[in-house]
């Protein structure tokens, strides 16, 4: 009789790990059958434009609720700034957000109203007094992201989103009985748990579920982690493949005991990997299919090699942020102004925050579909290039159209630090190509 004895392996967790996943449909199908709850009703994490939010100022304007419509049809998470949530709830449905705050007051811009935004939308149908734009640039900027960065994980910030989104994949899936989870604390996301080698196991993990849409990081150069962690090597994992056993592109790093650092990983700098074993000849990490992510604590290394800075027991790796950085830059901040007012226009230019400012025609309540013109033709009685007298104030522009061109701008890198004067003609709308659209337009700054 051997006198090795193996640790009881735990089924039930690897039942457990299977139906979280959905790895076995039949498995999630009798569960839902016995707990008489529906897989429906978990959200799939979307990593198209689920990462940060919208903030939209003077949503109920005339032009603000054409686009807070728009951005809620084009799956942006929004958030309105009202002054009576009861009133602007019956103006703006119940899909965006509300918070009550007001410009002219900048303490009412608290951390409840400015929490996790992405960009800012400021489209009340009275121009902004320079004091007050100023001020809300000054505090914006503290609460906007880093520009060139995209925040796709932002533990600080925790929600029943986030969530549903991680769950743990340990060696129980191998029979191992390492145990893990990730956990929500006052300073960000904490994977912990303990390593066992026993039943020839030895790693623990936390996986996202896989992402519908994937993300699109084709635009950024990598991966940038913030963690505090134990001393330990770490693995970091990138999946392009939503297949649940499948290859996936991995990186390996160290933490420091007790103390934060940024960790920068190049998407160059994955290897691919099947079960930590490294893949020759395997396609380049595709980028633009981000499908999930995940982070392990494993004895191995890769291809047999021992984990040189691995402790069986417990651990702990808090997790601040998950971010993309090295891409381009998108406006994030929106001002939909007159012509004839150059304060503010030189107050956002000399900001930090990248920008599209917007001179819009004479605004109607046409339904839109026109076709959309872009100038830098600002100045009112300007002859054009063949002669025409551009008078602004003689041309139109729908509010829907014009909602069409805000909200648009968001995920056009050409649209960021350029100023605009649009219109519509009489012409039906064609299909645009917004980066061409903004392209051929000159950068205020860089």
């Amino acid at each position: 009789m051997s006198n090795t004895q193996r640790s009881q392996w735990d089924i039930g967790r690897f039942v457990q790990t299977l139906s979280y996943f959905e790895v076995i449909p039949a498995l999630n199908w009798i569960q839902n059958l016995i707990t008489g709850k529906s897989g429906d009703n978990i959200k799939k994490p979307d990593g198209a434009k689920q990462v940060g939010v919208i903030l939209v100022i003077g949503a109920t304007s005339d032009l603000g609720k054409c686009v807070v419509q728009e951005l809620v049809s084009q799956g942006y998470p929004t958030r309105c700034v009202v002054e009576n949530i009861a009133t602007a709830r019956d103006i703006l449905g119940q899909e965006p957000e509300l918070v009550v705050a007001n410009t002219s007051d900048i303490t009412s811009f608290t951390p409840l109203v400015l929490n996790n935004i992405r960009a800012i939308i400021y489209c009340d149908e009275k121009n902004l007094p320079s004091q007050q734009l100023e001020n809300l640039l000054n505090i914006a900027q503290q609460s906007l992201p880093t520009p060139g960065c995209l925040t796709l994980f932002d533990f600080t910030n925790p929600s029943i989103e986030l969530k549903q989104v991680w769950g743990a994949v340990d060696d129980v899936v191998m029979g191992g009985v390492s145990q893990s989870n990730l956990q929500i604390t006052p300073e960000g996301g904490l994977f912990a748990g303990y390593v066992s080698t026993a039943n020839s196991g030895g790693f623990a993990s936390v996986r996202s579920r896989n992402f519908s849409p994937p993300f699109d990081l084709s635009n950024y150069a990598g991966i940038q982690l913030r963690v505090k962690g134990d001393g330990q090597r770490y693995k970091f994992l990138l999946r392009s493949q939503t297949q649940w056993d499948g290859m996936a592109y991995s990186y390996s790093f160290d933490t420091v005991a007790d103390t934060w650092i940024d960790v920068k990983i190049p998407f160059s700098g994955f290897t691919p990997v099947f079960r930590a074993k490294t893949v020759t000849n395997a396609p380049p990490l595709s980028t633009q299919e981000i499908c999930s992510l995940q982070l392990m604590l494993s004895k191995f290394e890769y291809d047999g090699q021992l984990n040189p800075n691995f402790t069986p027991g417990g651990f702990a790796l808090h997790v601040e942020s998950i971010s993309a950085y090295g891409g381009l830059h998108f406006p994030q901040f929106i001002l939909v102004t007159e012509p004839s007012t150059t304060a503010p226009v030189n107050i956002i230019r000399n900001s930090h925050i990248p920008y599209t400012l917007i001179y819009p025609g004479f605004l109607t309540n046409d339904r839109g579909g026109k076709e959309i013109i872009l100038t830098q033709n600002h100045q009112l009685n300007t002859p054009s290039s063949n002669g025409e007298i551009q008078e602004l104030s003689q041309k139109t522009i729908s509010r829907a159209d014009l909602a069409l061109v805000c909200v648009n701008a968001l995920h056009t890198s050409q649209a960021h630090n350029r100023t605009v004067t649009v219109y519509t003609t009489d012409n039906p709308a064609r299909e645009v190509n917004w980066q061409e659209m903004f392209v051929h337009l000159i950068k205020d700054r860089e």
